[in-house]
C-alpha cells in the first residue's frame, strides 16, 4: 500500500528539479516486486517506472524526478499498478512557490555579482592611478607657487666702494697768495642703472661724477 506521498523540497519551486517522494509498504506476507509506479500532476504524467523490491511488512522510500511547471497549488497522483492494471492510488496537493529569480535580465546571481566585484575593483584602480598622476604635478605646481611666493630673498649688500672724489674743473684763474682752501662735499648718491649707493666729493656743482659699479657716467647739478 501506497503510506504517504512527500515532497523534497518541501517547499518546491516553479521550473526548478524536486522529487516527490513515494512511501511504499507492503502489507502482504510474502516480497513485492514487479509492480510500476506512476506519478500524474493533474494530468501531466510525471513518471512511470517500475517499483523496487520490498519484503514482507517492509517499507520503502522510492524518490521520484519532479519538475513543476507552473507555481500554485498542484494535485499529485501515486498510481501502484502490476502489469497494466491499477492495484491503489493516493492523491495529495502541494503548493508550488514562484520560480527563483535568475538576476539581472535572466543573467544568474552568481555572475552578476561576479560582473559587479570585477568593474568595482577596475574603477577603484583607475581612481588609484588617476591620483598617484596627479600627486607628482600637484607636487610641482606647489613647489613653483612655493618659490614664486616665497619669502623674499635678503639683498645682496652692495660693495663698500671708497668715495670717489671728483675735482671739480674750475676755470683758469690767478689765485692770490692770500686765497683759502675750498671747502669740500661728501654727498651719497645712488646710480640710475644699477641702483648702487656711492660717495662724491665736490667743492661746487655743477660736477661730473661716475659710478664706480657699473661706470655709467653723469652729472650732479
Amino acid at each position: 500500500m501506497i503510506d504517504d506521498i512527500t515532497f523534497d523540497p518541501v517547499k518546491p519551486k516553479a521550473e526548478t528539479k524536486a522529487k516527490v517522494i513515494v512511501s511504499i509498504k507492503n502489507v502482504g506476507t510474502t516480497e513485492a516486486s514487479n509492480f510500476d509506479i506512476t506519478v500524474m500532476d493533474g494530468d501531466r504524467q510525471v513518471a512511470d517506472e517500475p517499483g523496487p523490491s520490498i519484503l514482507a511488512d517492509e517499507t520503502k522510500d522510492v524518490p521520484i524526478d519532479w519538475t513543476p511547471k507552473t507555481e500554485g497549488t498542484h494535485t499529485i497522483k501515486v498510481i501502484i499498478s502490476y502489469q497494466n492494471d491499477d492495484l491503489m492510488e493516493l492523491t495529495t496537493t502541494v503548493d508550488v512557490e514562484s520560480k527563483p529569480s535568475d538576476g539581472f535580465g535572466g543573467m544568474p546571481m552568481v555572475l552578476l555579482l561576479i560582473i559587479i566585484i570585477v568593474i568595482v575593483v577596475i574603477v577603484l584602480l583607475v581612481v588609484l592611478m588617476k591620483r598617484k598622476k596627479e600627486a607628482p604635478a600637484e607636487g610641482e605646481a606647489e613647489a613653483v607657487e612655493a618659490e614664486a611666493e616665497g619669502e623674499p630673498q635678503a639683498e645682496v649688500a652692495a660693495p663698500a666702494v671708497a668715495p670717489v672724489t671728483v675735482a671739480a674743473e674750475p676755470e683758469p684763474t690767478i689765485a692770490p697768495a692770500a686765497q683759502a682752501a675750498p671747502q669740500m662735499i661728501t654727498e651719497t648718491i645712488v646710480c640710475p642703472s644699477c641702483k648702487q649707493n656711492f660717495s662724491v666729493q665736490y667743492d661746487s656743482k655743477p660736477v661730473r661724477v661716475k659710478c664706480p659699479g657699473c661706470g655709467t657716467e653723469g652729472v650732479l647739478n
